[in-house]
């Protein structure tokens, strides 16, 4: 099944902006082709729009989106100290879970169709099924038509073996 993006401007690898056909393969996630007079199983109309590839993350904290604007005058190390590591002793599965399906929503709403998230120090088992198996996530995706591809790490053993990440 593929899908015909036509009637926008498409940004191309020279960050030029030509009118153009995308042909895509949604299950894959392939772009397959660009050009005038396309084909595809569907349509989509993008007149008036730019057409660019999803936008990577690859490293995201999303339950801290509920953290925005909260003491973000200090700089970065008395920010963590002072204020988020100790708020974030305090926070529960269900708050970790409404920060993860916030800052999931936003990404998808700017244009990430791709992201790692880390986080530590929390109820990861609560990060994990926001992300992953959460029947409103699938609502949610299935609403805005995404098919957000995502990796979850655990910061803790990132952390504890990040002596394995120093390259020698």
């Amino acid at each position: 099944m593929t899908l015909r993006i036509s009637g926008g401007r498409v940004l191309l690898p020279d960050l030029s902006a030509s009118e153009a056909d995308v042909l895509v393969d949604p299950a894959a996630g392939e772009i397959l082709d660009v050009g005038p007079d396309l084909t595809g199983d569907t349509e989509l109309d993008a007149t008036g729009d730019l057409v660019i590839p999803g936008f990577v993350s690859a490293h995201t904290h999303a339950p801290m989106t509920l953290f925005r604007g909260y003491a973000d005058d200090k700089p970065v190390g008395a920010w963590l100290r002072e204020d988020v590591w100790p708020i974030e002793a305090e926070l529960t599965g269900p708050d970790i879970r409404a920060g993860a399906e916030l800052g999931t929503v936003e990404m998808i709403r700017s244009g990430t169709t791709t992201f790692a998230d880390m986080y530590f120090g929390v109820d990861f088992e609560a990060l994990h099924l926001t992300l992953i198996h959460d029947p409103v996530r699938h609502l949610v995706y299935a609403a805005r038509g995404s098919d957000v591809r995502h990796t979850v790490c655990d910061g803790d053993a990132v952390m504890r073996d990040r002596e394995l990440l120093t390259l020698d």
